[in-house]
């Protein structure tokens, strides 16, 4: 792991013509720069990003501070959700641990600044032009939400998911996540494990035009979270992000030496580099 970003553009050969792929990296976000935190705090230990923390009505966000290409994109990310506690009734049920994260593609008025709602809006709701993957530890009634473990796609700033699917394995046990979202232009998948591999099949799969969601063919690339009366830890532990879509994903957050490999199956001809040190 290291602490900077680095900023990669790889220079691919399709059909004929060169292809840029850009390419962000962060394997924590110490001395992080390209990014803006709203209301979100880093963890000077551990150099991730808290979204909110493990208390009632918190809520972050951070987004890249410019616009990335989405018409087609592979991301790869871990995250961590824990310390459950407090405690909220939703449909006659008491519930304890909330609310949950949400990966953000978006073109708001707001750009980078761009924060949600609290509790059951993840600090997500409300933030228009948009399409996100949320990661919901919480079951609201008022959101058709299956259950409380569970991931769904969203779009212009409602948690009422598109598509939604069940997590078997509870979401804030305070194990780290490995998240994939892949898009090739028409369908989103989704992908999560325990183990850091990239699963074959995607647990979630959903068409989604999101170009037209976002209302431009580039966008912000960030993440939000909140808490509610029911609350835990939720914090982002790193991030990669190719704006061209990768056949078989980011195998995960690179290390260092590897990162470049983020580019297998495109036919890569050359790799130039530019690293960001840490002042």
């Amino acid at each position: 792991m290291f602490s900077r970003l680095v900023t990669a553009f790889l220079i691919f050969a399709a059909t004929g013509a060169g292809l840029r792929a850009q390419t962000l990296v962060y394997t924590n976000f110490t001395g992080a720069s390209g990014i803006s935190r709203n209301q979100a705090d880093l963890d000077l230990v551990s150099g991730a990003i808290v979204l909110a923390s493990s208390n009632r009505d918190k809520r972050g966000a951070f987004f890249t501070t410019t616009q990335f290409n989405v018409t087609g994109f592979s991301a790869v990310f871990d995250f961590r959700i824990s310390s459950p506690g407090g405690s909220a009734f939703d449909g006659g049920e008491l519930q304890s641990g909330a609310d949950g994260l949400a990966f953000v593609i978006q073109n708001s008025s707001s750009g980078s600044n761009a924060i949600g709602g609290f509790g059951v809006g993840l600090g997500y709701s409300g933030i228009g032009s948009s399409v996100a993957v949320e990661f919901d530890t919480f079951k609201n009634s008022a959101t058709s939400d299956p259950d409380t473990n569970h991931i769904g796609i969203n779009s212009n700033g409602s948690t009422t998911s598109l598509a939604t699917a069940s997590v078997g394995t509870a979401l804030d046990g305070g194990v780290k996540w490995t998240a994939w979202v892949d898009y090739n232009g028409s369908t989103m998948e989704v992908r999560l494990s325990q183990d850091g591999i990239r699963p074959v099949s995607a647990q979630l799969s959903y068409a989604i035009d999101v170009a037209s969601a976002v209302g431009s063919s580039s966008a912000y690339i960030g993440f939000t979270g909140a808490t509610g009366s029911a609350y835990g830890n939720h914090e982002i532990l790193g991030f990669a992000f190719s704006d061209t879509y990768l056949t078989n994903g980011i195998s995960a957050v690179p290390e260092p030496s590897t990162y470049a490999l983020m580019a297998l199956g495109l036919g890569l001809v050359g790799v130039r580099i530019w690293r960001r040190r840490r002042a």
